[in-house]
């Protein structure tokens, strides 16, 4: 069956869970972030996102010179009056260096805000703290996860531009 008829993408869930496994790796407890990017207008490319990673990453390594930096984005657009373009995020980070939300979710914001003019927009209960040696951990990431990847919303954009995409953390072992 292809992707998006089972009402959810299963390739964008399996390649969140991938990267999350690869940053615990790196880190005994991993957090995870989410957020969303509001952008005026509609675009064709995703080239706002990849300044966004780009910037994100430069400020997050400036201050956490060690730290490795997991993601993933899903592109949405939605046609309902009031409804633009947007992106979802997980952002994943080592719990053992970054202790507080607030230090990536305020970056977030100040990045995004510089980029497009627009407010990032962090919703309640923002962030989860997943333990290597506890897979129970794993439920509520994941389960927002498969929130992020329903099909509504995918699919307007030209067919070289993606709906998702995803850090290429490596995994140690």
């Amino acid at each position: 069956m292809p992707n998006g008829q089972l009402g959810w993408y299963p390739k964008m869930v399996f390649r969140f869970v991938d990267q999350l496994e690869a940053m615990l790796t790196y880190s005994r407890c991993v957090m995870v972030i989410r957020a969303d990017l509001h952008i005026n207008g509609y675009t064709d490319k995703n080239k706002v996102l990849a300044i966004f990673w780009r910037r994100l990453g430069k400020k997050l390594k400036r201050k956490y010179a060690a730290l490795e930096i997991g993601y993933l984005w899903v592109r949405e657009y939605e046609k309902a009056e009031n409804k633009k373009q947007h992106y979802h995020l997980m952002v994943m980070v080592s719990k053992e260096l970054i202790h507080y939300s607030g230090t990536v979710t305020t970056m977030i914001i100040d990045v995004w805000q510089g980029i497009t003019g627009t407010q990032a927009h962090i919703p309640k209960n923002c962030y989860y703290t997943v333990k290597r040696d506890d897979r129970a951990s794993f439920i509520e990431p994941v389960k927002r996860m498969c929130y992020l990847a329903k099909s509504r919303g995918k699919g307007y954009r030209p067919p070289q531009t993606k709906d998702f995409g995803s850090s290429k953390v490596k995994r140690l072992n």
